[in-house]
C-alpha cells in the first residue's frame, strides 16, 4: 500500500516538499498543491524538471501541472483497470 502525503510548493524559494505531517517549520511560505505517494511526488519533480528546467516556476503552473498529472494517472488507472 502507498502512503498518501501533502505536496507543498514554495515560490520565492522554488522549493517542494513532500510531507506527512501538517505542522512544519517555514509552513507559511508554503502552498498545498495536492497528496501522492512517494513514487507519483518522483514522477512529478521529473516532470518540473523536464518541462521548466531551471526556470521560475510560478504557484499556478506547479498547481497546474500536479492537477494534469493527477488525471493523467486517473486516466491511466481507468485503462489498467478495464476489462478486455
Amino acid at each position: 500500500m502507498h502512503v498518501k502525503k501533502m505536496v507543498y510548493w514554495n515560490t520565492l524559494k522554488q522549493r517542494i516538499k513532500f510531507t506527512g505531517r501538517n505542522n512544519f517549520e517555514d509552513k507559511e511560505n508554503f502552498r498545498l498543491l495536492g497528496l501522492c505517494n512517494e513514487m507519483e511526488f518522483e514522477v512529478y519533480v521529473d516532470i518540473l524538471f523536464e518541462k521548466f528546467g531551471d526556470n521560475f516556476i510560478p504557484y499556478g503552473h506547479a498547481l497546474t501541472t500536479f492537477q494534469n498529472f493527477k488525471k493523467f494517472l486517473d486516466k491511466l488507472k481507468g485503462i489498467t483497470n478495464s476489462s478486455i
